[in-house]
């Protein structure tokens, strides 16, 4: 795995970006490259009318100029949203739910069936994600005949089956860590090398991650500060403001950062 390029630059090239703000050509790139939201990594391989510096210098302007904040423990997250992005939203708040609620009136009776094969499904997509072995037929058949699994990949599909029908009697209480260590314990029964880190935070700190050539790409925040960590991501999940202030999605993106 290839590390993203950081692109490197002084106050005197945000000057010089500045000083380009002017010149149409110069902004017409900038907006178009922004609506794209493109990594420095492409943006620095294109042809540009100036340095693909200057370029992206502006591009990071506009988009802290409407940047919304979170702050979450010590760290404050920034996140911006141009035109598209507010019309996928907006698009999904008005039409995914009515959409489901549609579907679910339609199937009538059949409703406890539809939920529980769009929750198979997604047991068995998530899984292979994480590099479960087996085909999305007969996982399937494995968990409609309630089968025992035979592999570590099939016991994965297993948990997080068991653990998506678990969180739907969970829906209405708030987040805790315990709640999140009972469904830690859940998702990997029977799936990791050292079974009692099942249900339980890291209690060191010799992970990282790493690429092939063993250069680290993640260095996580010390064990003893995990805790803390995980009580104050319960409390920003459970901030009933946050529902105000954040679509659900966004909400959704920013739990899973």
């Amino acid at each position: 795995m290839k590390i993203p390029a950081t692109p490197q630059y002084t106050d005197q090239d945000i000057r010089n970006a500045l000083d380009l703000a002017h010149d149409r050509v110069v902004l017409d790139a900038v907006f178009k490259k922004n609506t794209r939201y493109l990594h420095w990594e492409e943006v620095r391989r294109r042809k540009y009318p100036v340095d693909p510096l200057y370029i992206w210098v502006l591009m990071k302007i506009f988009r802290l100029k409407d940047a919304h904040n979170v702050s979450f423990a010590d760290w404050t997250f920034s996140y911006s949203l141009d035109d598209s992005c507010w019309r996928k939203l907006h698009l999904l708040d008005k039409t995914a739910a009515g959409n489901l609620s549609s579907i679910l009136d339609a199937v009538g009776q059949e409703r406890e069936r539809y939920i529980i094969s769009s929750l198979m499904e997604e047991a068995i997509a998530s899984s292979q994600l994480e590099g479960a072995a087996t085909t999305r037929r007969v996982a399937k058949q494995m968990l409609r005949e309630q089968r025992k699994p035979r592999t570590r990949g099939e016991r994965m599909i297993v948990n997080n089956y068991l653990t998506m029908k678990e969180v739907r009697t969970l829906k209405t209480e708030d987040l805790s860590p315990e709640l999140i260590l009972k469904l830690h314990a859940m998702i990997t029964a029977g799936t990791l090398d050292d079974p009692d880190d099942e249900g339980r935070f890291r209690n060191n700190d010799d992970t990282c991650v790493v690429d092939g050539s063993g250069t680290v790409l993640h260095t996580p925040p010390p064990y003893k500060d995990i805790p803390g960590y995980m009580r104050e991501l319960c409390r920003f999940a459970n901030a009933k403001q946050n529902f105000t202030l954040l679509f659900s999605l966004i909400l959704t993106i920013v739990l899973h950062m």
